[in-house]
């Protein structure tokens, strides 16, 4: 069994020094570069040669600036005077306009202003005037609560960016429920899109709190129904914006006649009814506005006709995101390359994202599929084999499963299946020899099926809707070559007469069809025997007249349709014999156009898709699976175990217990769990860091069970006999010695000491003084203490979820509950420095930095790759490392540098790391950290930040192309949540990461408290105070 520690930072390597040699500088050389300069001015200077020196002093744009602002002080060579509330600013022009493009403007134009000696500003506070003249000449300005906004509006005025976005920056720090409102109209009158954005944000977010304070309720209409109107709005129910906007009505009893365009707003359908009945429709504002009694009908009618909700246009009754319910479209089962599928998977169009449900118990093509209430239906359809289906199924959206209802009473495929008020009606359809022109109806009460009036013509492939009471078949296939027809007819079920309409402008069969604002669309099909079509037509009801409508981007043969939103989507269809259209496309009715709006992903034919499940047990358990049909399994138990969680009394309990796995337990000896490992040929492995302990069993699919019985035992039963623990501490000072060869791990182990003062500041490694001290009774209480289902997760890749279930039920089951209560990590900040003979001084400086799975670490992580973390691209735009090429001109000695980057579930580290010759460690630092310093203060392109994000997700994708680093994705993500998220969702939160962000990544680490460790001939390595 190995045993394996895992250390979560990066680590610099000594493989590729930065070597800077000096060169001589001769006179001659010297002279002829001088005169080069002065030559030519606008041209551009030639390359350095080998002999040439390249001289930058870094203080230098400092230096000017505090002689410029000596001048200005002393009014010395001032040429022009900024005027403002009867206050006098002398400047000079130059540095207005380098400063300002509203200077630089002012002063290269033909303005009367570019002239004068004395220009007014009006519009601004003179002291924000002052503030911003100061600004110029020191690159410094105080911000405050009481100035901010003034400060704001004037660098808007003079168009000074940086002070503009700093001053949103501090506004977004001191947001909260009380002022967020005004912030965001604030930002919206400046222009300030980010703010904007982020007010806009925290007010949905935070919602619940928001609107019970006094800038909300003094909004305007417009204003409040953007609020309220939003998707985003983060309320448990509905019930509260309604009681929001009551409140913002009392508030403003004024406003009673704009109303109802704040309950256009709210989701009424939405309601609890008795809320709705007993509540708003006794509301006197409610009684007197004939558009609230219309909004207050639309509610009922989708409330209590639950089986036309498909028929009605009701933009009100779609969920908020915030209540964990979204409108999906559904594709079940069909055909792809010939295969017959049982895959069944949601997209949404909102967030353009598939998620897979639980599977069809077959594979089935050509059948029925209607929905009422969110509950689908299944019916007929063809069997691999070629046979009909007389099988029914119901899909329960709560519960991820089909059901199997009453069969029909005949077989059919190809068949048109639609619920019309509480009713399933199957249509024709192909038993297998012939067209039939039967129609079934299915009562979902009784679960029986029984014959109802025949259509006029029996037809193969039609398209099926319900429409105000009645049920529409339109086209479908007559001929024996599968040709279609136009006919549309129409059944009224409270007559139980077929009667006919205006014929379609186009015959067709296997086309899709779905209603639309109190209109009917027939959409795609097979037009003739030798083509599919892109047309579409509208039926309207009330002229009985069928119009053409804008055909659609491609011709698609047994298509799928569905309204979301207020739209037409068409995904799938035949584009000719065998291939299939993996497009989705969107009808607007008001442009009448058509737009490619996303993909279906591509599924596996043989197997169905792959998907991680995680469901979590009632004792608290959770478990997550990814059935990917591999012949390797692997699955692991994830504990919160760490180092972290040790106390004072059992310090290098957890290194002990990780080498302690292999040892005999209740229920098996250590000699028969390592020769029954072997002999399955499968691995049993313990890996540990400061958070967790990882218990890992890798074997072929068919000894999966026999390996489970060993992993279980291992991780529930464990025994710790007093004289095979004592046998561990050699094995303790062996890990021990190889971790103090290598200088980096003792850094990283020195740097916890000493910014942390409990939890995370536990070594992985055994100290010195409990080296054979760890008894077998704290073992045992460790165990008891934190192996407890709420503390665990366990992960399978390339096993069933229900087979992981079966495990996690019967595992751990005598120990569930919380466990020991867990301290949470305070960083402190400090040093730690190892005097030693080394020729090489190892130093890592670092300051708190973000929580796992925070914005805030996705921001240090890119900030981490933008300052030099990873390998190298030979040849590359960037040869070296932004702090590699900033310490090279720092010193000529060899070295290497790299950012250090560790985030936990609570805190986390940033900081630089570096390798340096002991005479010059003091410059290799002082150099690294200015590179940070440098993008502190905005030296960082929008360029830079893409490139770096770019290679985060790179590397992400990398690692979890193998199933060690895809396991420990999915146990990191559900350990912490009981949730995981797809990997686009990982990449596009990396996406949002900003360049804002990143320079404020960098301010963190510049202003925070710093933490160091170092070790080596430490005579010439500053002090953490020296930083």
């Amino acid at each position: 069994m190995a045993e394996i520690v895992a250390v979560n930072a990066g680590l610099p390597s000594l493989s590729a020094m930065n070597v800077t040699f000096r060169v001589q500088e001769d006179a001659a050389a010297t002279a002829a570069a001088a005169a080069s300069s002065s030559s030519s001015s606008s041209a551009p200077p030639a390359p350095l040669s080998s002999e040439d020196y390249l001289f930058v002093e870094a203080r230098h744009p400092g230096t000017v600036l505090q002689g410029l602002n000596s001048l200005r002080l002393n009014n010395a060579f001032c040429d022009v005077t900024l005027c403002c509330g009867g206050q006098e600013f002398p400047c000079h022009r130059i540095v207005l306009a380098s400063f300002s493009s509203y200077f630089q403007a002012m002063f290269s134009t033909d303005l009367i202003e570019s002239k004068q000696e004395r220009v007014a500003i009006n519009g601004v506070e003179p002291q924000m005037i002052g503030m911003l003249v100061s600004y110029a000449y020191t690159s410094e300005v105080y911000i405050s609560k009481a100035n901010v906004q003034a400060l704001l509006a004037a660098a808007n005025l003079l168009d000074v960016m940086a002070v503009r976005e700093a001053c949103c920056r501090f506004m977004e720090r001191q947001m909260d429920e009380m002022n967020c409102v005004g912030i965001h109209c604030f930002a919206e009158a400046h222009s300030c899109k980010v703010l904007e954005k982020r007010s806009m944000d925290y007010i949905l977010e935070h919602f619940g709190s928001v609107y019970q304070q006094e800038e909300f309720l003094s909004l305007c209409v417009d204003k409040l129904t953007e609020i309220i109107g939003s998707d985003h709005l983060n309320v448990p129910k509905e019930e509260m914006v309604f009681e929001a906007a009551m409140l913002w009505l009392n508030k403003c009893p004024s406003l009673r006649q704009s109303f109802e365009k704040v309950l256009e707003h709210i989701r009424l359908p939405l309601i609890s009814p008795y809320y709705l009945h007993d509540v708003i429709e006794s509301l006197d504002v409610v009684k007197e506005n004939q558009g609230c009694q219309r909004l207050i009908s639309e509610a009922k009618d989708y409330l209590l006709l639950k089986d036309r909700r498909g028929e009605l246009y009701c933009p009100r009754a779609r969920p908020r995101r915030s209540t964990g319910t979204a409108e999906v479209i559904v594709t079940v089962g069909g055909e792809d390359d010939k295969v017959v599928l049982r895959s069944v998977e949601s997209f949404d169009p909102l967030t353009n994202q598939w998620k897979n449900l639980a599977c069809l118990p077959f594979a089935v093509s050509k059948h029925g599929l209607v929905v009422s209430d969110s509950t689908l239906h299944l019916a007929g359809g063809e069997f691999p084999d070629g046979s009909a289906s007389r099988e029914m199924w119901r899909y329960d959206p709560c519960f991820d499963s089909w059901i199997e209802m009453a069969p029909m009473n005949v077989a059919r495929s190809e068949l048109g299946l639609v619920m019309l008020d509480g009713f399933v009606y199957a249509v024709g359809g192909w038993e297998g020899r012939s067209r039939l022109d039967s129609v079934e109806c299915y009562n979902p009460h009784t679960n029986c099926w029984q014959f109802t009036e025949s259509v006029k013509m029996a037809v193969t492939s039609p398209a099926v809707v319900a429409l105000d009471g009645l049920l529409y078949v339109t086209g479908g296939a007559v001929l024996e070559d599968g040709d279609g027809t136009d006919l549309a007819q129409v059944y009224n079920p409270k007559t139980a007469v077929w009667t006919e309409v205006t014929p379609m402008q186009i015959a067709r069969s296997g086309s899709a069809a779905c209603t639309l604002k109190g209109k009917l669309y027939v959409i795609g099909g097979w037009h003739a025997s030798t083509e599919n079509t892109d047309k579409v037509e509208c039926y309207n009801p009330k002229t009985n007249q069928w119009t053409m409508c804008a055909p659609m981007k491609e011709r698609r043969y047994r298509p799928g349709a569905a309204v979301v939103d207020g739209k037409i989507y068409v995904l799938g269809g035949e584009e000719g014999w065998d291939r299939y259209h993996d497009t989705i496309e969107r009808y607007c009715d008001e442009t009448d156009t058509w737009e490619i709006v996303g993909l279906k992903p591509f599924t596996a034919a043989s197997h169905p898709p792959q998907n991680v499940q995680v469901s979590k047990l009632p004792n608290g358990l959770v478990i997550a699976s990814l059935e990917n049909y591999s012949p390797l399994c692997s699955v692991g138990l994830f504990v919160k175990a760490g180092s972290r969680y040790e106390t004072v009394e059992n310090q290098g309990v957890s290194h002990v217990l990780r080498l302690a796995a292999n040892l005999t337990t209740k229920g098996a000896s250590a000699f028969k769990i390592c020769r029954g490992v072997e002999a399955l040929g499968g691995s049993l492995s313990v890996t540990s860091s400061r958070e967790t302990m990882v218990y890992t069993a890798d074997c072929l699919r068919d000894h999966l069970d026999s390996l489970l019985e060993y992993l279980v035992s291992v991780t529930t039963a464990q025994e710790f006999r007093p004289w095979e623990v004592e046998e561990l501490t050699s094995r303790v000072k062996i890990d021990k010695a190889l971790a103090q060869q290598c200088p980096q791990i003792g850094v990283i182990e020195k740097l916890h000491e000493a910014a942390y003062k409990n939890a995370l500041s536990n070594s992985l490694y055994c100290p010195e003084y409990m080296v054979g001290r760890v008894s077998p009774k704290q073992l045992q209480s460790f165990v008891e203490d934190h192996f407890t289902t709420s503390k665990m997760a366990l992960v399978g890749l390339g096993v069933k979820h229900s087979v992981l279930r079966q495990v996690g039920e019967g595992l751990l089951s005598i120990r569930s509950g919380p466990g020991a209560p867990v301290a949470k990590s305070v960083y402190r900040g400090g040093e730690l420095r190892v005097q030693n003979n080394d020729d090489l001084v190892h130093a890592l400086i670092a300051s708190e930095g973000g929580v796992a799975g925070s914005a805030e670490a996705n921001a240090f992580t890119v900030l981490q790759r933008i300052l030099g973390a990873g390998p190298h691209v030979k040849r590359g735009s960037n040869i070296t490392s932004q702090l590699s090429q900033g310490i090279a001109k720092a010193t000529t000695q060899p070295f290497d540098a790299t950012a250090f980057n560790a985030s936990y579930s609570d805190s986390g580290l940033f900081g630089v790391y570096t390798i340096s010759q002991a005479d010059s460690a003091g410059e290799v630092i002082n150099a690294a950290i200015a590179q940070v310093r440098g993008v502190a203060e905005g030296n960082v392109s929008d360029a830079d930040v893409t490139r770096a994000k770019n290679q985060v997700k790179a590397d992400y994708m990398m690692s979890i192309e193998s199933s060690e680093g895809l396991m420990e994705e999915i146990g990191a993500q559900v350990l912490t949540a009981a949730a995981y998220q797809l990997p686009d969702t990982v990449l596009q939160a990396i996406d949002t990461v900003t360049q804002d962000d990143v320079v404020e990544a960098a301010k963190k680490f510049v202003d925070c408290k710093k933490t160091m460790a170092a070790s080596g001939h430490l005579v010439n390595t500053p002090f953490v105070d020296e930083v």
